[in-house]
């Protein structure tokens, strides 16, 4: 049963698109290799960071107020993305 489970997995993993973008790239073109660095997300607009926090899970978003004093208000005004799909019964 092992070597069916990982015969699956391999399948699986063969089939998937690969990422839309490159996993070796850096996260930041500001990005400082000497452990500093330039906080990019900090350089995009409230209403953009808007849009962002309301993809994320209530609590997420709530948790991005501790980054600093001007996300704090963001996460509050976000339109919410009500994610309840385990509402559904399984014949939907």
């Amino acid at each position: 049963q092992e070597a069916l489970f990982g015969r699956v997995l391999s399948y699986i993993y063969d089939v998937l698109p690969d990422p839309p973008v490159s996993v070796d790239g850096d996260l930041c073109i500001l990005f400082d290799t000497n452990g500093g660095g330039v906080d990019c997300l900090s350089l995009l607009p409230n209403v953009l960071l808007g849009n962002i926090v309301s993809r994320l899970p209530i609590k997420d978003a709530a948790r991005t107020a501790v980054l600093s004093r001007r996300w704090r208000p963001i996460w509050r005004a976000a339109p919410l993305m009500l994610v309840d799909t385990h509402l559904l019964s399984a014949g939907c």
